[in-house]
């Protein structure tokens, strides 16, 4: 049993890493470039993933935002 509980920690552990590192990702891209929908959702979804649901949502609503004054 032990052995199994230690598998779900590593496992859980390396979702929220992954998480973690790919919002730096695009933290990073989002200092670069302008922010655009894409880069914001990925960001929004490694909120989410991380479980910032408040800053996913304000991040998803930016993006939609960009996206309806983009194209018109």
């Amino acid at each position: 049993m032990k052995s199994e509980d230690y598998t779900l920690t590593q496992l859980a552990n390396a979702w929220l890493d992954l998480a973690v590192e790919a919002h730096l990702i695009f933290q990073d891209f989002s200092e670069k470039y302008r922010q655009t929908g894409m880069i914001l959702n990925g960001k929004a979804v490694c909120c989410m993933h991380m479980g910032r649901f408040e800053e996913a949502e304000s991040l998803l609503l930016k993006a939609l935002n960009r996206e309806i004054f983009d194209l018109s």
